[in-house]
């Protein structure tokens, strides 16, 4: 039987490793060869490129207008990720534990359009781990067990 003390070591390392990736990723954080020019993004900002974009002409500029619009989208992603994880470990901590390594899996795959996904794989493993080895509590109380419930009971009821 899994002991409450089992579960708050869990929740205890679910909290760490998501403050561990928290505020890590918030756009292009890596060396780049973008475009046919080999655009090296590396800790450059949309306004950064959109400026460059403006100082220089004809196809520079517009490759550097391409870049801005590629970072956006890279910042968006890494905004849309993290707000990912923030669910989940939100998720893991009110029992809901397979929405919570549905929300951290889609930050992982929006990391992972870019880059190996280091910043929020650790917090998959450990949601994922913490699932197998600490499952929640069996109850009928959200949307989700009581839908099954219902669904398993008009079949086999």
């Amino acid at each position: 039987m899994i002991t409450r003390n089992k579960r708050m070591q869990a929740g205890n390392a679910i909290d760490a490793v998501y403050e561990k990736g928290r505020n890590r990723w918030r756009g292009c954080d890596w060396t780049t060869s973008f475009g046919s020019m080999g655009l090296d993004l590396n800790g450059m900002k949309p306004h950064q490129t959109r400026w460059l974009a403006g100082a220089t002409s004809g196809e520079e500029a517009k490759h550097w207008e391409q870049a801005a619009e590629w970072l956006a989208r890279v910042a968006r992603d890494a905004q849309q990720a993290e707000a990912a994880a923030t669910e989940a470990a939100a998720l893991w901590k009110a029992g809901e534990r397979t929405l919570a390594l549905e929300k951290i899996q889609a930050a992982v795959a929006l990391e992972a359009r870019y880059r190996n996904p280091f910043v929020w794989k650790p917090l998959l493993h450990a949601i994922a781990d913490s699932t197998r080895l600490n499952p929640a509590p069996r109850r009928a109380s959200s949307g989700r067990d009581v839908q099954n419930s219902a669904g398993f009971m008009a079949k086999n009821g």
